[in-house]
């Protein structure tokens, strides 16, 4: 099937996880990369490499394709690895991402200006990555079935002086065989409350925007019929579950248009011909 069709990723493996490794803080401890509440954050003791890497040990083989940390504050220049084998030690079956960057290329040349600090990179500026939903992404080409997983950071010049880590998935990625229809959305929401003065002045209470996706999949054979029936018997409306609008394909909206979220709400799998299923997502991004 092709790179663009639309990619899902369930469940989250990392709950059933150990970690190790790296030197973080008492009070925000690598534990916290298992809690669901993103803001809940693991923070490193400091900018060592030694101190910001980790090890995901899973109990058993399971498919990875899709890893994830959501909601990090590695700078616009940080870089990381991924490595895979089949033994702690890291010495049989291993496998590597190699050397990557966190935040990938959102903006082409013309739409910057020469003094911006991300001219050349064409990343996000400093400024504007404070405030983006921040997710180190990683999409395997295929599933691999390994149980240890390292996770390596290499952002020394973070002001800071250390990261914060997020939420960390880890799950299988499935692809429709036929792509999206036309009439699928993508868009901000945002619960800001406002209020108003008699004098006609606003005031709000700000809320975090997260991003909501709108699509419909068509033209399901059976075996996907049953995989979207367990998927909504797996993951309910709270189970979390990432979806990549176009796939595994690198692109200039990449982190824009792939973010972990939820089922907003279960909807019926339709059979409108013969041999032939529809089904409608909505999904609501976790901030």
């Amino acid at each position: 099937m092709p790179d663009t069709n639309v990619l899902l990723a369930y469940p989250n493996r990392a709950d059933e996880a150990t970690l190790t490794g790296g030197s973080w803080s008492a009070g925000l401890p690598l534990a916290n990369l298992l809690d669901r509440r993103i803001r809940r954050v693991a923070r490193s003791s400091d900018l060592a490499p030694a101190s910001t890497q980790f090890t995901v040990a899973l109990p058993k083989l399971r498919p990875i394709r899709v890893l994830l940390i959501v909601g990090h504050t590695l700078s616009v220049s940080a870089r990381y690895r991924i490595t895979w084998a089949d033994d702690a030690g890291f010495g049989v079956g291993m496998g590597s991402t190699g050397w990557q960057a966190v935040w990938p290329r959102m903006f082409e040349t013309g739409e910057l200006n020469w003094e911006d600090d991300n001219f050349w990179l064409g990343t996000l500026s400093s400024e504007d990555a404070e405030g983006y939903p921040a997710t180190l992404r990683c999409v395997l080409p295929t599933a691999i079935y390994k149980r240890y997983w390292k996770f390596e950071v290499i952002d020394t010049g973070n002001a800071a002086g250390y990261v914060d880590l997020g939420r960390l998935f880890l799950g299988d990625g499935w692809q429709p065989t036929w792509n999206l229809p036309y009439g699928g959305s993508i868009g901000w929401e945002d619960k800001t409350s406002v209020s108003e003065s008699f004098g006609g002045e606003e005031y709000f209470g700000d809320q975090p925007r997260y991003r909501v996706m709108r699509f419909r999949l068509q033209s399901l054979n059976q075996d996907e019929w049953r995989r979207v029936f367990e998927m909504q018997r797996q993951l309910g409306v709270a189970g979390e579950l990432f979806v990549s609008y176009d796939g595994v394909t690198e692109n200039i909206d990449m982190l824009r248009k792939s973010f972990l979220g939820r089922l907003r709400q279960l909807s019926p799998i339709e059979h409108p011909y013969p041999a032939n299923h529809s089904i409608a997502f909505e999904i609501k991004e976790i901030r």
